[in-house]
């Protein structure tokens, strides 16, 4: 699942990284690394520049790929799977899914599969923690959690998501959503009409929130202003 112009991009914001990890419980994973050929590809593939080229001038960067549509293109790159979305001429934004050896550079930041919320939330605090969905969720998806960066001038705006998956965030929604119905005066059983409070939901307490620090990244959604 998973994009920008030519302005150059600042430094985002560090912060005192002994002093975060002591907070967090986290410790900073290093990424693999992985053939220089497939590297200098993917920093093409994932930087904020592609958003807004066209498509052919993609794929002929980046060869062949593994399906194509007039509203998609799919490549695969090392072990990083990478979609984009099209719309008319220009690419508009992209998925990317983490292999194991899949090292992309997002807006500045180098991850991988290892990669935690904690190490991201360590590098820039500007990040805000939510979860697509904790009751009444339906059949479309598995609900997860989620950590967005709003874009900024610097970047050209591009904003990037990044997921983790249900296998490791199963747990942690049952028991946020088990704080939500506390907040609310409700029971584990009481059946509940209006969804709302357990849609798109942020601000998770301090307990959950730590449990979400140790996630790792499996997804990233790229897109641009």
């Amino acid at each position: 699942q998973v994009a920008a112009c030519d302005e150059p991009k600042a430094t985002p914001t560090k912060n005192v990284e002994n002093a975060a990890s002591s907070a967090s419980g986290v410790s900073s994973s290093a990424a693999p690394q992985v053939p220089d050929g497939n590297q200098k590809l993917l920093e093409f593939a994932t930087s904020n520049d592609v958003i807004g080229l066209n498509p052919a001038y993609v794929e002929k960067r980046l060869g062949i790929p593994r399906s194509k549509s007039a509203n998609s293109l799919e490549f695969e790159i090392g072990s990083c799977q990478i979609r984009y979305s099209v719309e008319g001429t220009a690419i508009t934004e992209f998925w990317l899914s983490l292999g194991p050896q899949c090292t992309p550079n997002i807006d500045g930041e180098r991850v991988s599969n290892k990669t935690t919320f904690g190490d991201l939330l360590r590098r820039s605090d500007a990040g805000e923690v939510s979860a697509t969905c904790l009751y009444g969720c339906g059949n479309a998806a598995d609900p997860t959690i989620l950590l967005s960066y709003s874009g900024y001038r610097y970047n050209n705006f591009t904003e990037v998501t990044y997921y983790t998956d249900y296998s490791q965030a199963g747990d942690t929604l049952s028991a946020w959503e088990t704080a939500v119905r506390n907040n609310l005066g409700l029971a584990e059983s009481d059946y509940i009409e209006d969804y709302t409070p357990f849609m798109d939901a942020k601000n998770p307490p301090a307990l959950i929130r730590n449990n979400i620090l140790r996630m790792k990244v499996t997804d990233i959604h790229v897109t641009g202003g």
